[in-house]
């Protein structure tokens, strides 16, 4: 099941721990104000991938700039 991310504070927060974890994001589909919203998978060994949808155009920007490393 998908986790729904429409907000920056959200946003911020869920990509720190994934930054800070290991995380990285391996595939990305649709759009933020597509029907679907905008898709986006994250993986990490040994774990099951996470999936995070948004219909936030400021939030899929962020995803899309996201950096496993900082």
């Amino acid at each position: 099941m998908p986790y729904t991310v429409n907000n920056m504070d959200k946003c911020n927060s869920f990509l720190a721990k994934f930054r800070a974890n290991g995380w990285k994001c391996w595939q990305m589909q649709y759009r933020w104000n597509d029907e679907n919203g905008f898709h986006a998978w994250f993986h990490k060994a040994g774990e099951q991938d996470i999936e995070v949808v948004t219909f936030n155009e400021d939030v899929q920007r962020a995803i899309v700039k996201f950096e496993p490393q900082k």
